[in-house]
């Protein structure tokens, strides 16, 4: 019995996830003039200097890197490929969108871009509105996009997907 609530459970969660339209995610690649990560293990961009200031906790950011293993980071690189519990580190500012073990050197793509599109916005403060409704006052002025495409898990030969 416990095996069939456990199969129930499943196919209801993947008939959810393969129920969302691609219209509802946001475009990306070269078509939406991304800018692609090289592929690699364990990598990470360059500093990215931004065009807005972007507060995370009690610091306002002008750069951040995009790193492989699924995270965006402040104030420096990360490479580590072994996610950790959180805390992460004492100094360490990061978005842990996948943080995982992400290898991209045998496929997948990384892609990212700063946007200040008036559609695009819209469109993001629409999502803030109806996720977070006690935020009716947030208007998006500026968005960094990225893109997890086709990644796999260092060792693994599955993909998937995750933006943020």
């Amino acid at each position: 019995m416990e095996l069939a609530r456990v199969w129930f459970v499943l196919v209801a969660l993947l008939k959810a996830f393969m129920s969302i339209p691609l219209s509802m995610f946001y475009p990306y690649g070269t078509p939406s003039h991304d800018t692609p990560l090289p592929q690699n293990d364990d990598g990470s961009s360059s500093e990215i200097h931004i065009n807005s200031s972007f507060p995370f906790f009690n610091i306002s950011h002008r750069s951040l890197f995009v790193n492989t293993n699924g995270d965006l980071t402040f104030l420096s690189s990360l490479s580590s490929y072994t996610p950790s519990p959180f805390p992460y580190q004492q100094n360490s500012q990061i978005v842990a969108i996948y943080w995982g073990d992400i290898d991209t050197t045998n496929g997948g793509d990384v892609w990212y871009r700063e946007t200040q599109d008036s559609v695009f916005l819209q469109k993001a403060s629409t999502e803030i509105h109806s996720s977070f409704p006690r935020q009716s006052g947030f208007n998006a002025s500026w968005a960094f996009v990225t893109t997890w495409s086709n990644v796999a898990f260092f060792g693994a030969d599955t993909i998937g997907k995750r933006r943020v």
